[in-house]
């Protein structure tokens, strides 16, 4: 009996140290924060096409949320291509000149434009001296002349917003974002610069699935969502759309703004609390699926005493439960230093997340010296050798895959053809359901089938080696941490969704067994 005093203490200390994470993490919990924006081309396209005013329509979008209007950029060649500013091309300029046209010491030049306006002239010197090109101007017959260096391509130096688009947004109560507009076929940018910071860009459809939304929104902190308007919905259909959407997202409470940039800051200094989330995610999987194995073996022998029917069920789902509880131990920690390191997981920390545990358990299960390494110079190249090599190379773009997820996407593609919004979070959970939790399950087994064999107890032997089974069940409580570390995303909503993910990887994994005779 005194034996498993330590235990249950420890046990209850482990307990006391969750419930402390929780509350923390509840109370330092971010809720999503995003700004809605629409394209200023598209609502002029809108409002043209139906005669609608464009300023109610402004008045009518921030109404109901929409605070963000993406312009496009202008360019110095745009400008030349309205007239408001004149230039001449190098063919041109030659040709004119072979035919005697040109008096000697016009003015009239590849690099020289002409310019009218005094405003337009201003725009195209600030454009000059961000770029760092020194220019010269002069005036003669009503023109103003600003000559760039010779064979210069001054077509394409930044001229910002334009000033009419920036006055007609402000009286609306926007604020104009500057940003490739997807709706005259330039791709969009992923990040935008906006009220001082960095934002993620996400594009979406009026049309667009709720858990499409739901990804969009609740992917991270510091985001601006650009919704697409068709014109042939006309002004009022396009609203009414918005609308619902935008109620739909403010009912599970997300916040249509950006935390103030001393909020984000949090307590001590940023890259303390990042190198605490890279250490938690790197120790997090490897604890869980450690302490998964020892209570496989703490159950096993209990089960096979007093339930030897319910074995090897009953052992490989304690060994389940444990991981996923270890994993949402450091979930919670890594939620609390994610909030303090600025509430969004940078792309090259997710693939530290995934990659560094991946790492560090590849060099415990197959501890160097490898021998093979050394022969590959000699050995003929086998079908083998080119699995092996096929696995290694899958494993490392499961990792690289974060930068960008384009698997993720893929994904939610596949979710998005079926009906429910059951399963939209699946995208951010596929590497733990679909390979990390159903390796765990047959690493489980094949451990607990192998376990008495060094003891020669004349239990079964071991079906397999489980160690490949083994490293990839780290991808299972890795994605957990990395689901309970997203801080804008309500952490009763992320528990849920890690238990949705361990019954469905869980089941994926036995699924095999229940087919077997």
């Amino acid at each position: 009996m005194t034996r498993g005093i330590p235990s249950t203490l420890n046990l209850l200390a482990w307990v006391v140290v969750a419930a402390a994470l929780g509350w923390r993490a509840h109370a330092w919990e971010r809720p999503a924060a995003v700004v809605m924006g629409v394209s200023a081309r598209e609502v002029e396209a809108l409002c043209a096409r139906t005669g609608y005013p464009a300023r109610d329509c402004w008045d009518r979008l921030g109404v109901i949320g929409v605070a963000a209007a993406l312009v496009p950029e202008e360019r110095l060649s745009d400008l030349a291509a309205d007239g408001r500013l004149l230039g001449f091309s190098k063919a041109e300029w030659e040709k004119w000149s072979a035919m005697g046209l040109l008096a000697p010491g016009a003015t009239l030049k590849p690099s020289v434009v002409w310019i009218r306006d005094r405003a337009v002239l201003s725009r195209a010197a600030a454009a000059a001296r961000s770029a760092g090109i020194a220019v010269s101007t002069s005036a003669a017959g009503g023109f103003f002349f600003m000559e760039f260096p010779d064979r210069f391509p001054w077509g394409g130096l930044s001229a910002g917003i334009a000033p009419e688009a920036a006055r007609t947004l402000s009286r609306a109560g926007m604020t104009p974002v500057l940003g490739a507009d997807a709706a005259d076929g330039v791709p969009g940018d992923a990040v935008l610069s906006a009220w001082g910071r960095e934002l993620g860009r996400v594009d979406l459809a009026l049309d667009a699935s709720g858990r499409r939304c739901r990804r969009a929104v609740f992917g991270g902190t510091g985001r601006l969502i650009v919704w697409r308007l068709p014109p042939e919905w006309g002004v009022e259909k396009c609203i009414a759309a918005l609308r619902e959407s935008l109620k739909e997202l403010r009912k599970r409470g997300v916040e249509f703004s950006l935390p103030r940039p001393r909020e984000e800051q949090g307590l001590g200094r940023g890259w303390l609390w990042k190198a605490l989330l890279g250490l938690v995610a790197l120790a997090g999987p490897l604890l869980a699926v450690r302490f998964a194995l020892g209570t496989l073996k703490a159950v096993k022998t209990w089960a096979r005493r007093e339930m030897p029917l319910a074995s090897p069920v009953l052992e490989i789902a304690a060994g389940l439960a444990t991981c996923w509880g270890v994993a949402v131990l450091a979930g919670l920690g890594a939620r609390v230093a994610a909030f303090h390191a600025g509430g969004a997981m940078a792309p090259g920390l997710k693939v530290w997340c995934l990659a560094a545990p991946l790492a560090l358990g590849l060099l415990s299960l197959f501890p160097p010296p490898w021998s093979g390494v050394r022969r590959l110079g000699e050995a003929p190249i086998t079908v083998a050798f080119l699995a092996k090599a096929l696995a290694l190379a899958a494993l490392a773009f499961a990792c690289l895959d974060a930068v960008d997820d384009p698997l993720a996407s893929a994904v939610g593609r596949v979710l998005d053809v079926f009906p429910g919004e059951a399963l939209w979070w699946l995208p951010w959970q596929w590497r733990g359901v679909l390979l990390g939790l159903p390796c765990l399950v047959r690493a489980l087994e094949l451990v607990g089938a192998g376990w008495g064999r060094p003891g020669g107890d004349g239990g079964p032997q071991p079906a397999g080696d489980p160690r490949p089974w083994l490293l990839l069940s780290l991808f299972g409580p890795a994605s957990l941490i990395m689901g309970l570390s997203n801080v804008g995303l309500p952490l009763m909503e992320a528990l849920r969704h890690s238990l949705l993910a361990l019954a469905l990887g869980s089941a994926i994994g036995a699924f095999p067994r229940l087919r077997r005779p």
